[in-house]
């Protein structure tokens, strides 16, 4: 029954997302794998419904005790959603108090061929900098993006990652000047929405928060 949840996601069908999790949050023991499974499709539903202290609910529930079983599957996930969390912190969205350093963040071994876990990294390691204002890191680390494209991004199901980091470079482009940025992002942006249209479940593996909802954070921050 939870497999459903991330087609309910896609159809923004988030009534029956928030049904369904809550019924099997009570099927499995506490702390065991399907329980974080089910706690982490309840954060899926947080940022895809713009409710992000859902997602913060589901970390702390998931965080309160010591789990039962060893999965760096299930660790990495939710280490990706503590960097969204964080950025959601600092943009005044949610109180998240758990400690974060970028740095640290994103010191962790990287998973052999997880090309999803690097797109959520070098995106959220972009969007931390941009929020923090580390105009010259942020510049630096985009200046690197068409060569991450090249070795990582090039399949077929990478192209809304392409078009999210393309969309980024516009930010420097317009001066950090939303409306400028906007110009700037403007073939890109038509793309990422256009691509819409052929969402399937990998998606909700690939991005963690929909690349929409990120792009409005950033606009949002703009001049």
């Amino acid at each position: 029954m939870v497999d459903l949840v991330p087609i309910y996601l896609l159809k923004k069908k988030f009534a029956d997302a928030e049904t369904t999790l809550k019924n099997c949050l009570t099927l499995p023991p506490p702390n065991s794998f399907n329980h974080h499974k089910t706690l982490i499709y309840q954060a899926l539903l947080g940022f895809y419904s713009n409710k992000p202290k859902i997602a913060q609910h589901a970390y702390k529930v998931a965080h309160t005790t010591p789990t039962k079983f060893e999965s760096t599957v299930i660790d990495q996930r939710w280490h990706l959603i503590k960097g969204y969390l964080a950025l959601y912190h600092k943009l005044g969205l949610i109180q998240f108090d758990q400690p974060f350093r970028l740095q640290s963040f994103l010191n962790i071994p990287e998973a052999q061929g997880n090309h999803n876990q690097k797109a959520n990294l070098i995106i959220l390691e972009l969007l931390h900098l941009l929020t923090d204002k580390n105009y010259p890191k942020f510049f630096a680390k985009l200046e690197r993006v068409e060569a991450f494209i090249s070795k990582r991004f090039k399949a077929h199901e990478y192209k809304r990652t392409r078009y999210f980091l393309r969309m980024l470079k516009a930010v420097v482009k317009g001066n950090y000047h939303g409306k400028l940025v906007l110009a700037h992002a403007e073939k890109q942006s038509k793309l990422l929405a256009k691509s819409t249209e052929n969402l399937n479940v990998d998606t909700i593996e690939r991005e963690i928060v929909p690349y929409e909802i990120l792009w409005d954070l950033v606009i949002k921050q703009l001049r």
